[in-house]
């Protein structure tokens, strides 16, 4: 690449120091994207179908804002509530019909402190609890209007992963997950035709992945 200097004042070359690329210290970074699904109380349980549903809709978003193939996507999830049992965990083998991706499972260890879910959340609520504090949020009292309140006043700060992986958050998403969105995704043939009936002294592993 030749540069060249326009101007009658000198460039002293001998006075620098030339530099190449082992001068920069390089490190990894993650591009992060927070994708936030709200709810009404009571509206749409947090069950493995609610958590079906936010999947395909934040891969259709991220497929479509960046036009980009997604092939493989790694859950990072615990092994309680909604993550566990064998009706949650035959969602992964259902992953390349429901979300066109090969699915991994990555299960936290018991005491999953920094998982990014929980550090995305805290950030989340912590925003909300300072926007009431400050009465920017008075008189909405539903999903939707949270929602939309985020999505035109979206929160300028980045979410402290430092105990998972270094990461810089460059895009926020928020959705009003509601009932009808559910079980329009998952009707109740489809569910019924999904049942794991559990067996006696046969694995949960071997019946969710069978």
């Amino acid at each position: 690449k030749i540069v060249v200097l326009f101007g009658s004042t000198s460039f002293p070359a001998s006075n620098f120091v030339e530099i190449g690329d082992n001068h920069f210290e390089i490190n990894y970074c993650t591009y992060w994207e927070e994708h936030i699904h709200v709810a009404d109380h009571g509206d749409s349980p947090k069950d493995w179908k609610s958590i079906r549903t936010c999947v395909m809709t934040s891969l259709k978003n991220i497929r479509s804002h960046h036009k980009r193939m997604i092939n493989r996507a790694f859950h990072v999830t615990d092994t309680g509530g909604e993550n566990w049992g064998t009706q949650a965990l035959s969602l992964y083998s259902w992953s390349l019909e429901d979300f066109g991706v090969l699915s991994v499972w990555c299960p936290t260890p018991a005491n999953h402190s920094g998982q990014p879910s929980d550090s995305a959340g805290g950030t989340f609520k912590r925003f909300l609890t300072n926007e009431a504090k400050a009465g920017n949020v008075r008189g909405l009292t539903t999903a939707k209007q949270l929602v939309d309140f985020c999505n035109a006043e979206p929160m300028f700060r980045q979410t402290i992963q430092a105990k998972y992986l270094n990461a810089t958050t460059t895009r926020r998403c928020y959705y009003n997950l509601t009932g009808s969105d559910v079980d329009m995704l998952a009707p109740k043939q489809l569910v019924r035709v999904r049942a794991v009936k559990p067996l006696d002294g046969v694995s949960k592993w071997k019946q969710a992945f069978a």
